[in-house]
Protein backbone atom coordinates (compact mmCIF):
# COMPACT_ATOMS: atom_id res chain seq x y z
CA UNK A 1 0.00 0.00 0.00
CA UNK A 2 2.85 2.37 1.14
CA UNK A 3 4.57 1.76 -2.45
CA UNK A 4 1.25 2.78 -4.32
CA UNK A 5 1.15 5.73 -2.53
CA UNK A 6 4.73 6.67 -3.64
CA UNK A 7 4.22 5.79 -6.50
CA UNK A 8 1.32 7.82 -7.03
CA UNK A 9 3.04 11.10 -5.26
CA UNK A 10 5.81 10.56 -7.60
CA UNK A 11 2.89 11.05 -10.60
CA UNK A 12 1.84 14.23 -8.62
CA UNK A 13 5.31 16.24 -8.32
CA UNK A 14 7.59 14.00 -10.86
CA UNK A 15 6.89 13.70 -14.30
CA UNK A 16 6.08 10.16 -15.87
CA UNK A 17 9.10 9.02 -16.80
CA UNK A 18 10.35 9.87 -13.70
CA UNK A 19 8.20 7.55 -11.86
CA UNK A 20 8.00 4.92 -13.95
CA UNK A 21 11.86 4.76 -13.92
CA UNK A 22 11.38 4.64 -10.46
CA UNK A 23 9.08 1.93 -10.42
CA UNK A 24 11.10 0.07 -13.06
CA UNK A 25 14.30 0.36 -10.96
CA UNK A 26 12.87 -1.02 -7.84
CA UNK A 27 12.23 -4.38 -9.95
CA UNK A 28 15.85 -4.07 -11.04
CA UNK A 29 17.27 -3.70 -8.28
CA UNK A 30 16.40 -5.77 -5.44
CA UNK A 31 17.84 -5.19 -1.60
CA UNK A 32 21.22 -6.24 -1.09
CA UNK A 33 21.17 -8.25 2.03
CA UNK A 34 24.43 -8.79 2.63
CA UNK A 35 26.58 -7.75 5.82
CA UNK A 36 27.34 -4.17 4.49
CA UNK A 37 30.66 -3.46 6.16
CA UNK A 38 31.50 -0.10 4.18
CA UNK A 39 30.27 2.56 2.31
CA UNK A 40 30.02 3.95 -1.28
CA UNK A 41 29.76 7.47 -1.83
CA UNK A 42 27.64 8.18 -4.84
CA UNK A 43 26.85 11.92 -5.92
CA UNK A 44 23.91 13.76 -6.02
CA UNK A 45 22.57 15.28 -8.54
CA UNK A 46 19.31 15.79 -11.73
CA UNK A 47 21.29 15.02 -14.42
CA UNK A 48 19.29 11.94 -15.23
CA UNK A 49 21.61 10.21 -17.97
CA UNK A 50 24.11 10.00 -15.00
CA UNK A 51 21.78 8.09 -12.82
CA UNK A 52 21.74 5.18 -15.33
CA UNK A 53 24.82 4.99 -14.84
CA UNK A 54 25.59 5.72 -11.44
CA UNK A 55 22.69 2.97 -10.89
CA UNK A 56 24.67 0.40 -12.60
CA UNK A 57 27.88 1.27 -10.97
CA UNK A 58 26.70 1.43 -7.63
CA UNK A 59 25.34 -1.51 -7.63
CA UNK A 60 28.20 -3.69 -8.89
CA UNK A 61 30.15 -2.24 -6.38
CA UNK A 62 27.83 -2.45 -3.83
CA UNK A 63 28.00 -6.58 -4.73
CA UNK A 64 31.81 -7.12 -4.67
CA UNK A 65 32.78 -4.60 -1.77
CA UNK A 66 29.73 -5.91 0.54
CA UNK A 67 29.00 -2.18 0.75
CA UNK A 68 26.13 0.27 1.19
CA UNK A 69 25.29 3.26 -1.22
CA UNK A 70 25.43 6.74 0.60
CA UNK A 71 24.18 9.67 -1.82
CA UNK A 72 25.55 13.08 -0.91
CA UNK A 73 24.93 16.49 -2.59
CA UNK A 74 27.62 17.34 -4.73
CA UNK A 75 26.58 20.86 -5.79
CA UNK A 76 26.62 22.06 -2.12
CA UNK A 77 29.07 24.47 -2.37
CA UNK A 78 28.19 25.80 -5.88
CA UNK A 79 24.70 26.40 -5.98
CA UNK A 80 23.13 26.09 -2.32
CA UNK A 81 24.86 27.12 1.21
CA UNK A 82 27.29 25.04 2.96
CA UNK A 83 24.57 25.47 6.13
CA UNK A 84 21.55 24.64 4.94
CA UNK A 85 18.87 26.43 6.57
CA UNK A 86 15.86 24.38 8.72
CA UNK A 87 13.36 24.22 6.36
CA UNK A 88 16.04 23.35 3.69
CA UNK A 89 16.98 20.38 5.69
CA UNK A 90 13.58 19.51 6.24
CA UNK A 91 13.51 19.30 2.03
CA UNK A 92 15.97 17.08 1.91
CA UNK A 93 14.80 14.69 4.58
CA UNK A 94 11.23 14.52 3.43
CA UNK A 95 12.39 14.04 -0.13
CA UNK A 96 14.84 11.06 0.27
CA UNK A 97 11.85 9.52 2.96
CA UNK A 98 8.64 10.06 0.34
CA UNK A 99 11.32 9.21 -2.77
CA UNK A 100 10.15 12.19 -4.00
CA UNK A 101 11.39 12.73 -7.45
CA UNK A 102 15.35 12.50 -8.03
CA UNK A 103 15.52 10.81 -4.47
CA UNK A 104 12.90 8.65 -5.18
CA UNK A 105 15.30 7.59 -8.42
CA UNK A 106 18.82 7.58 -6.16
CA UNK A 107 16.49 5.38 -3.55
CA UNK A 108 15.31 2.90 -6.16
CA UNK A 109 18.38 1.76 -7.06
CA UNK A 110 19.67 0.82 -3.55
CA UNK A 111 20.83 4.22 -2.00
CA UNK A 112 20.16 3.46 1.61
CA UNK A 113 20.82 7.36 2.80
CA UNK A 114 21.31 10.96 2.19
CA UNK A 115 24.36 12.16 3.63
CA UNK A 116 23.96 16.03 4.12
CA UNK A 117 26.94 17.44 5.17
CA UNK A 118 26.24 18.75 8.89
CA UNK A 119 28.87 20.72 9.73
CA UNK A 120 29.92 20.39 13.67
CA UNK A 121 31.58 23.21 15.59
CA UNK A 122 34.88 21.34 16.22
CA UNK A 123 35.04 20.88 12.20
CA UNK A 124 33.98 24.40 11.83
CA UNK A 125 36.50 25.96 14.05
CA UNK A 126 39.03 23.20 13.03
CA UNK A 127 38.96 24.39 9.39
CA UNK A 128 37.71 28.33 9.74
CA UNK A 129 41.25 28.24 11.52
CA UNK A 130 43.45 26.57 9.03
CA UNK A 131 41.52 28.76 6.23
CA UNK A 132 42.79 31.33 8.01
CA UNK A 133 46.66 30.34 8.12
CA UNK A 134 46.50 29.69 4.25
CA UNK A 135 44.71 32.77 3.35
CA UNK A 136 47.37 34.83 5.07
CA UNK A 137 49.90 32.96 2.88
CA UNK A 138 48.38 34.01 -0.16
CA UNK A 139 49.90 36.54 -2.06
CA UNK A 140 48.26 36.15 -5.97
CA UNK A 141 46.17 34.30 -7.42
CA UNK A 142 48.71 31.87 -9.01
CA UNK A 143 49.16 30.51 -5.03
CA UNK A 144 45.18 29.64 -4.83
CA UNK A 145 46.14 26.91 -7.67
CA UNK A 146 49.10 24.76 -5.81
CA UNK A 147 47.14 24.86 -2.17
CA UNK A 148 47.21 21.02 -0.69
CA UNK A 149 45.27 20.55 2.74
CA UNK A 150 46.91 17.44 4.76
CA UNK A 151 48.78 16.42 0.98
CA UNK A 152 45.46 16.67 -0.81
CA UNK A 153 45.55 19.01 -3.90
CA UNK A 154 42.48 21.36 -3.90
CA UNK A 155 43.27 24.69 -4.64
CA UNK A 156 42.16 24.05 -8.75
CA UNK A 157 39.03 22.90 -6.96
CA UNK A 158 38.22 26.23 -5.21
CA UNK A 159 39.86 28.01 -7.53
CA UNK A 160 37.13 27.18 -10.53
CA UNK A 161 34.25 26.83 -8.23
CA UNK A 162 34.33 30.57 -7.30
CA UNK A 163 34.07 31.70 -10.77
CA UNK A 164 31.31 28.73 -11.78
CA UNK A 165 29.59 30.17 -8.43
CA UNK A 166 29.79 33.47 -8.90
CA UNK A 167 30.27 33.80 -12.70
CA UNK A 168 33.47 35.66 -12.35
CA UNK A 169 35.94 35.77 -14.77
CA UNK A 170 39.02 36.03 -12.31
CA UNK A 171 39.57 35.86 -8.63
CA UNK A 172 40.04 39.01 -6.24
CA UNK A 173 41.91 38.08 -3.54
CA UNK A 174 40.46 41.28 -1.71
CA UNK A 175 36.57 40.61 -2.05
CA UNK A 176 34.62 39.66 0.72
CA UNK A 177 32.67 36.70 -1.21
CA UNK A 178 36.46 35.45 -1.92
CA UNK A 179 37.22 34.64 2.08
CA UNK A 180 33.76 33.80 3.11
CA UNK A 181 33.50 31.07 -0.20
CA UNK A 182 37.25 29.39 0.33
CA UNK A 183 36.72 29.59 4.26
CA UNK A 184 33.60 27.69 3.55
CA UNK A 185 35.75 25.03 1.42
CA UNK A 186 38.43 24.46 4.08
CA UNK A 187 35.51 23.93 6.26
CA UNK A 188 34.13 21.68 4.37
CA UNK A 189 37.14 19.71 3.61
CA UNK A 190 37.89 18.66 6.74
CA UNK A 191 34.50 17.34 7.09
CA UNK A 192 35.16 15.25 4.21
CA UNK A 193 38.52 14.41 5.69
CA UNK A 194 37.00 13.50 9.25
CA UNK A 195 34.08 11.61 7.32
CA UNK A 196 36.97 9.36 5.76
CA UNK A 197 38.40 9.07 9.20
CA UNK A 198 35.57 7.41 10.70
CA UNK A 199 33.92 5.33 7.68
CA UNK A 200 35.09 2.60 5.83
CA UNK A 201 34.76 3.71 2.27
CA UNK A 202 35.26 1.58 -0.67
CA UNK A 203 35.10 3.92 -3.49
CA UNK A 204 33.39 7.20 -4.71
CA UNK A 205 31.40 8.02 -7.62
CA UNK A 206 31.41 11.40 -9.15
CA UNK A 207 30.26 13.23 -12.28
CA UNK A 208 32.50 15.41 -12.43
CA UNK A 209 36.17 15.34 -11.33
CA UNK A 210 36.57 19.47 -11.06
CA UNK A 211 34.70 21.81 -9.00
CA UNK A 212 34.77 21.43 -4.51
CA UNK A 213 32.08 18.34 -5.49
CA UNK A 214 35.25 16.44 -6.21
CA UNK A 215 36.66 17.30 -2.72
CA UNK A 216 36.06 13.22 -1.57
CA UNK A 217 37.29 12.53 -4.56
CA UNK A 218 40.13 13.73 -3.79
CA UNK A 219 40.55 12.70 -0.36
CA UNK A 220 39.63 8.71 -1.64
CA UNK A 221 42.54 9.07 -4.13
CA UNK A 222 44.95 9.95 -1.67
CA UNK A 223 44.19 7.03 0.49
CA UNK A 224 43.98 4.98 -2.67
CA UNK A 225 39.67 4.16 -2.86
CA UNK A 226 39.13 3.77 -6.33
CA UNK A 227 36.75 7.13 -7.82
CA UNK A 228 34.93 6.62 -10.67
CA UNK A 229 33.11 9.15 -12.91
CA UNK A 230 30.47 6.83 -14.91
CA UNK A 231 28.19 8.83 -17.79
CA UNK A 232 25.56 7.55 -20.46
CA UNK A 233 28.83 7.70 -23.15
CA UNK A 234 31.73 6.72 -21.14
CA UNK A 235 33.40 5.88 -17.69
CA UNK A 236 36.97 7.05 -16.13
CA UNK A 237 38.65 5.49 -13.32
CA UNK A 238 40.53 8.28 -11.29
CA UNK A 239 43.71 7.77 -9.45
CA UNK A 240 46.19 9.96 -7.48
CA UNK A 241 48.46 10.19 -10.65
CA UNK A 242 45.65 10.96 -12.69
CA UNK A 243 43.21 13.40 -10.87
CA UNK A 244 41.15 14.51 -13.86
CA UNK A 245 39.35 13.35 -16.30
CA UNK A 246 39.93 14.10 -20.16
CA UNK A 247 43.94 13.13 -20.02
CA UNK A 248 43.51 10.42 -22.33
CA UNK A 249 45.15 12.48 -25.05
CA UNK A 250 48.69 11.70 -22.82
CA UNK A 251 48.08 7.92 -24.53
CA UNK A 252 47.39 8.55 -28.17
CA UNK A 253 50.54 8.91 -29.82
CA UNK A 254 51.06 5.33 -27.72
CA UNK A 255 48.33 3.71 -28.35
CA UNK A 256 48.04 4.11 -31.47
CA UNK A 257 51.52 3.22 -32.75
CA UNK A 258 50.49 -0.62 -30.80
CA UNK A 259 47.70 -0.58 -33.71
CA UNK A 260 48.59 -2.90 -36.85
CA UNK A 261 48.79 -1.10 -39.89
CA UNK A 262 45.73 -1.79 -41.72
CA UNK A 263 43.73 -0.68 -38.27
CA UNK A 264 46.06 2.37 -38.34
CA UNK A 265 45.15 2.75 -41.86
CA UNK A 266 40.89 2.04 -41.29
CA UNK A 267 40.92 4.68 -38.38
CA UNK A 268 42.64 7.39 -40.22
CA UNK A 269 40.41 7.15 -43.17
CA UNK A 270 37.13 7.11 -40.66
CA UNK A 271 38.79 10.48 -38.98
CA UNK A 272 38.59 12.04 -42.95
CA UNK A 273 35.21 11.22 -43.46
CA UNK A 274 33.60 12.47 -40.18
CA UNK A 275 35.93 15.41 -40.53
CA UNK A 276 34.45 16.08 -44.04
CA UNK A 277 31.15 16.06 -42.88
CA UNK A 278 31.99 18.12 -39.94
CA UNK A 279 33.53 20.68 -42.11
CA UNK A 280 30.20 20.77 -44.30
CA UNK A 281 28.38 22.09 -40.95
CA UNK A 282 27.23 18.83 -40.02
CA UNK A 283 25.92 19.68 -36.61
CA UNK A 284 26.94 17.11 -33.79
CA UNK A 285 29.64 14.70 -35.73
CA UNK A 286 31.42 13.22 -32.86
CA UNK A 287 30.43 15.99 -30.47
CA UNK A 288 26.35 15.38 -30.53
CA UNK A 289 26.29 17.94 -27.44
CA UNK A 290 26.92 20.34 -29.91
CA UNK A 291 24.20 23.10 -30.72
CA UNK A 292 25.30 24.64 -33.45
CA UNK A 293 28.26 24.42 -36.08
CA UNK A 294 31.48 26.63 -36.24
CA UNK A 295 32.32 25.80 -40.00
CA UNK A 296 28.76 26.18 -41.50
CA UNK A 297 28.68 27.63 -45.19
CA UNK A 298 29.44 30.86 -46.28
CA UNK A 299 26.18 32.71 -46.73
CA UNK A 300 26.84 36.09 -47.29
CA UNK A 301 30.00 37.98 -49.11
CA UNK A 302 30.32 41.33 -46.65
CA UNK A 303 34.29 41.63 -45.74
CA UNK A 304 34.54 40.53 -42.07
CA UNK A 305 38.36 41.25 -42.21
CA UNK A 306 40.08 44.24 -43.49
CA UNK A 307 42.36 43.77 -46.96
CA UNK A 308 45.65 44.22 -45.57
CA UNK A 309 48.93 42.85 -45.96
CA UNK A 310 49.11 42.40 -41.86
CA UNK A 311 49.54 39.35 -39.81
CA UNK A 312 46.03 38.12 -39.19
CA UNK A 313 45.61 36.52 -35.94
CA UNK A 314 42.31 35.09 -34.45
CA UNK A 315 41.87 34.92 -30.28
CA UNK A 316 39.51 31.88 -29.94
CA UNK A 317 38.15 32.30 -26.71
CA UNK A 318 36.65 30.05 -23.92
CA UNK A 319 33.85 30.71 -21.29
CA UNK A 320 35.56 32.33 -18.87
CA UNK A 321 34.14 30.49 -15.93
CA UNK A 322 33.23 27.27 -16.98
CA UNK A 323 36.14 25.04 -15.22
CA UNK A 324 39.39 26.51 -16.56
CA UNK A 325 41.74 24.05 -15.25
CA UNK A 326 39.49 21.02 -16.41
CA UNK A 327 42.63 19.59 -17.86
CA UNK A 328 45.13 20.66 -15.83
CA UNK A 329 47.24 24.22 -14.87
CA UNK A 330 48.09 26.52 -18.18
CA UNK A 331 50.77 29.33 -18.49
CA UNK A 332 47.91 31.68 -16.85
CA UNK A 333 45.79 31.79 -13.72
CA UNK A 334 42.51 31.78 -15.94
CA UNK A 335 40.94 32.53 -19.12
CA UNK A 336 40.52 36.41 -18.49
CA UNK A 337 44.57 37.03 -17.36
CA UNK A 338 45.13 35.22 -20.42
CA UNK A 339 42.82 37.92 -22.64
CA UNK A 340 44.55 40.92 -20.86
CA UNK A 341 47.86 39.47 -21.55
CA UNK A 342 46.54 39.22 -25.16
CA UNK A 343 45.18 42.58 -25.10
CA UNK A 344 48.38 44.40 -24.25
CA UNK A 345 50.08 42.40 -26.85
CA UNK A 346 47.69 43.91 -28.87
CA UNK A 347 48.83 47.36 -28.09
CA UNK A 348 52.61 46.81 -28.80
CA UNK A 349 52.43 44.54 -31.72
CA UNK A 350 51.30 45.34 -35.80
CA UNK A 351 49.26 42.76 -36.27
CA UNK A 352 45.58 42.99 -37.10
CA UNK A 353 44.11 41.64 -34.23
CA UNK A 354 40.18 39.65 -34.09
CA UNK A 355 38.38 37.62 -31.76
CA UNK A 356 35.65 35.12 -32.01
CA UNK A 357 33.34 32.91 -29.29
CA UNK A 358 31.69 29.90 -30.15
CA UNK A 359 28.29 30.57 -31.70
CA UNK A 360 27.20 28.43 -29.24
CA UNK A 361 28.13 30.74 -25.84
CA UNK A 362 26.81 31.69 -22.32
CA UNK A 363 25.61 35.38 -22.10
CA UNK A 364 27.28 36.21 -19.08
CA UNK A 365 30.96 35.20 -20.14
CA UNK A 366 30.69 36.66 -23.48
CA UNK A 367 29.33 40.40 -22.34
CA UNK A 368 32.72 39.91 -19.85
CA UNK A 369 34.53 39.14 -22.64
CA UNK A 370 33.29 41.88 -24.89
CA UNK A 371 33.54 44.06 -21.51
CA UNK A 372 37.19 43.04 -21.41
CA UNK A 373 37.99 43.70 -24.87
CA UNK A 374 36.59 46.81 -25.01
CA UNK A 375 39.97 48.42 -23.30
CA UNK A 376 41.88 47.24 -26.26
CA UNK A 377 41.35 48.96 -29.00
CA UNK A 378 43.49 47.18 -31.90
CA UNK A 379 41.37 43.59 -31.00
CA UNK A 380 38.23 43.06 -33.22
CA UNK A 381 35.34 41.38 -32.16
CA UNK A 382 33.73 39.29 -34.81
CA UNK A 383 30.37 37.98 -34.43
CA UNK A 384 29.98 34.25 -32.73
CA UNK A 385 28.36 33.11 -35.68
CA UNK A 386 30.49 33.40 -38.58
CA UNK A 387 31.52 30.93 -40.44
CA UNK A 388 35.31 29.71 -39.82
CA UNK A 389 35.20 28.75 -43.69
CA UNK A 390 34.92 32.97 -44.31
CA UNK A 391 37.75 33.86 -41.44
CA UNK A 392 39.87 30.99 -43.44
CA UNK A 393 39.20 32.05 -47.04
CA UNK A 394 39.56 35.85 -46.01
CA UNK A 395 43.31 35.32 -44.82
CA UNK A 396 43.67 34.65 -41.06
CA UNK A 397 46.82 33.54 -40.64
CA UNK A 398 47.46 32.47 -36.78
CA UNK A 399 44.78 31.19 -34.27
CA UNK A 400 45.40 31.67 -30.33
CA UNK A 401 43.97 29.08 -27.95
CA UNK A 402 44.77 27.32 -24.70
CA UNK A 403 42.92 24.04 -25.18
CA UNK A 404 40.02 24.36 -27.90
CA UNK A 405 39.32 22.01 -30.69
CA UNK A 406 40.00 24.94 -33.09
CA UNK A 407 43.61 23.35 -32.94
CA UNK A 408 42.95 20.77 -35.10
CA UNK A 409 40.96 22.12 -37.01
CA UNK A 410 42.84 24.76 -38.29
CA UNK A 411 45.65 22.69 -39.12
CA UNK A 412 43.75 21.14 -41.62
CA UNK A 413 43.46 24.49 -43.81
CA UNK A 414 47.48 24.79 -43.12
CA UNK A 415 46.73 27.41 -40.65
CA UNK A 416 49.21 28.40 -37.26
CA UNK A 417 47.57 27.58 -34.42
CA UNK A 418 49.56 28.19 -30.79
CA UNK A 419 48.31 26.75 -27.66
CA UNK A 420 48.83 28.28 -24.59
CA UNK A 421 49.00 25.26 -22.34
CA UNK A 422 50.85 21.77 -22.13
CA UNK A 423 48.03 20.13 -21.01
CA UNK A 424 45.73 20.45 -23.75
CA UNK A 425 44.44 17.66 -25.83
CA UNK A 426 47.00 18.51 -29.41
CA UNK A 427 50.22 18.80 -27.16
CA UNK A 428 51.86 15.80 -28.05
CA UNK A 429 51.15 16.30 -31.82
CA UNK A 430 53.36 18.58 -33.67
CA UNK A 431 50.79 20.07 -36.11
CA UNK A 432 50.36 22.59 -33.76
CA UNK A 433 52.68 24.96 -31.90
CA UNK A 434 53.19 24.05 -28.27
CA UNK A 435 55.54 26.19 -26.28
CA UNK A 436 56.85 24.42 -22.92
CA UNK A 437 56.23 27.82 -20.53
CA UNK A 438 54.78 30.95 -20.85
CA UNK A 439 58.29 32.76 -21.69
CA UNK A 440 58.56 30.87 -24.71
CA UNK A 441 54.99 31.26 -25.47
CA UNK A 442 55.62 35.28 -25.17
CA UNK A 443 58.78 34.76 -27.42
CA UNK A 444 56.58 33.45 -29.80
CA UNK A 445 53.74 35.88 -29.93
CA UNK A 446 56.18 38.67 -30.40
CA UNK A 447 57.41 37.25 -33.61
CA UNK A 448 54.55 35.53 -34.87
CA UNK A 449 55.75 36.63 -38.65
CA UNK A 450 58.60 33.62 -38.10
CA UNK A 451 55.47 30.94 -37.59
CA UNK A 452 53.09 32.37 -40.31
CA UNK A 453 53.81 28.78 -42.08
CA UNK A 454 54.50 25.43 -40.47
CA UNK A 455 55.04 22.28 -42.01
CA UNK A 456 51.96 20.03 -41.21
CA UNK A 457 51.76 16.21 -41.61
CA UNK A 458 47.75 16.19 -41.96
CA UNK A 459 47.87 12.07 -41.09
CA UNK A 460 48.65 13.39 -37.55
CA UNK A 461 45.64 15.24 -37.67
CA UNK A 462 43.82 12.52 -38.45
CA UNK A 463 45.14 9.64 -36.35
CA UNK A 464 44.48 12.54 -33.53
CA UNK A 465 41.05 12.79 -34.68
CA UNK A 466 40.46 8.77 -34.51
CA UNK A 467 41.96 8.68 -31.01
CA UNK A 468 40.46 12.00 -29.36
CA UNK A 469 36.37 10.83 -30.80
CA UNK A 470 36.34 7.26 -32.30
CA UNK A 471 38.92 4.65 -30.32
CA UNK A 472 36.69 5.25 -26.97
CA UNK A 473 33.63 3.39 -27.72
CA UNK A 474 30.65 5.81 -26.41
CA UNK A 475 27.50 3.13 -26.52
CA UNK A 476 28.57 1.14 -23.20
CA UNK A 477 24.84 1.67 -22.05
CA UNK A 478 23.00 2.35 -24.91
CA UNK A 479 23.16 0.24 -28.33
CA UNK A 480 23.83 4.01 -30.42
CA UNK A 481 23.76 6.94 -28.12
CA UNK A 482 23.63 9.25 -31.50
CA UNK A 483 20.11 7.30 -32.14
CA UNK A 484 19.04 8.20 -28.86
CA UNK A 485 19.90 12.00 -28.79
CA UNK A 486 17.54 11.91 -32.12
CA UNK A 487 14.69 9.79 -30.48
CA UNK A 488 14.90 12.56 -27.18
CA UNK A 489 14.73 15.09 -29.47
CA UNK A 490 17.69 17.26 -28.79
CA UNK A 491 20.96 16.83 -26.81
CA UNK A 492 19.34 18.92 -24.27
CA UNK A 493 16.46 16.88 -24.02
CA UNK A 494 18.74 13.47 -23.55
CA UNK A 495 19.17 15.44 -20.14
CA UNK A 496 15.58 15.40 -19.23
CA UNK A 497 13.50 12.03 -18.06
CA UNK A 498 13.48 11.26 -21.59
CA UNK A 499 16.88 9.83 -21.25
CA UNK A 500 14.80 6.94 -18.94
CA UNK A 501 12.89 5.95 -21.25
CA UNK A 502 15.14 5.73 -23.95
CA UNK A 503 17.08 3.25 -21.43
CA UNK A 504 13.56 1.02 -20.81
CA UNK A 505 12.76 0.74 -24.29
CA UNK A 506 16.16 -1.12 -25.08
CA UNK A 507 16.31 -2.91 -21.66
CA UNK A 508 15.79 -6.60 -21.71
CA UNK A 509 17.94 -8.82 -19.14
CA UNK A 510 20.52 -9.83 -21.43
CA UNK A 511 21.33 -6.89 -22.52
CA UNK A 512 21.57 -5.37 -19.21
CA UNK A 513 23.28 -8.06 -18.00
CA UNK A 514 26.40 -7.38 -21.26
CA UNK A 515 26.46 -3.46 -19.03
CA UNK A 516 27.55 -5.06 -16.10
CA UNK A 517 29.71 -7.24 -17.84
CA UNK A 518 31.40 -4.15 -19.71
CA UNK A 519 31.67 -2.24 -16.80
CA UNK A 520 32.62 -5.30 -14.60
CA UNK A 521 35.74 -5.50 -17.55
CA UNK A 522 36.37 -1.73 -17.15
CA UNK A 523 36.98 -2.30 -13.58
CA UNK A 524 39.39 -4.96 -13.73
CA UNK A 525 41.59 -3.59 -16.42
CA UNK A 526 42.58 -0.96 -14.18
CA UNK A 527 42.06 1.42 -17.60
CA UNK A 528 42.05 5.34 -16.94
CA UNK A 529 38.95 5.43 -19.88
CA UNK A 530 36.47 2.67 -20.89
CA UNK A 531 38.06 0.73 -23.78
CA UNK A 532 36.78 -1.08 -26.24
CA UNK A 533 38.41 -3.92 -25.44
CA UNK A 534 36.12 -3.70 -21.97
CA UNK A 535 33.33 -4.21 -24.32
CA UNK A 536 34.63 -7.62 -25.64
CA UNK A 537 35.27 -6.41 -29.13
CA UNK A 538 38.15 -6.61 -31.63
CA UNK A 539 38.97 -3.12 -32.56
CA UNK A 540 37.98 -4.38 -36.17
CA UNK A 541 34.88 -5.15 -35.19
CA UNK A 542 34.13 -2.19 -32.95
CA UNK A 543 35.10 0.19 -36.28
CA UNK A 544 32.44 -1.56 -38.11
CA UNK A 545 29.71 0.70 -36.68
CA UNK A 546 31.35 3.95 -38.29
Amino acid sequence: MLNFFIYILNFILADKNTANFIKFNNNIYKKNKLNKKSKILVEFHNWHPLHIAFSIVANYLSKINSSSIIAYPGYINISQNLEQNFLGKIKWYLGFKLSIKNFGVYKSFGTEKILFPSISEEIKTLGEKKAILIFKKIKNKKQILSISVNGVLIGDLIYDTYLKKFKSDTIDLQHPNFFQFFKNTIVLYYFWLDYFKKNRVSSVIISHAVYTLAIPARIAMKNKIKVFIPNHSSIYNLTNKHKLSFLEFKFFKKKFSKLNKDLRTRGIEISKKRIKDRFNGKVGVDMWYSKASSFKKITNNKKVLNKTKKLKVLIATHCLFDSPHVSGNFFFNDFSDWLHYLGNLSNKTNYEWYLKAHPYFIKESYNKIKKIIKKYKKINIIEPNTSHHKLISEGINVVLTCMGTIGFEYALFNKTVVNASTNNPHYNYNFNINPKNFFEYDKILNNLTKYKKIKINKNKIFEYYFMMHIYHPKNWIFKNIEAVEKKCGSYSQMYSSKIYECFQDEYSRENFNKINKVFENFYKSNNFKLDYKNLNLSLNKYLNQF
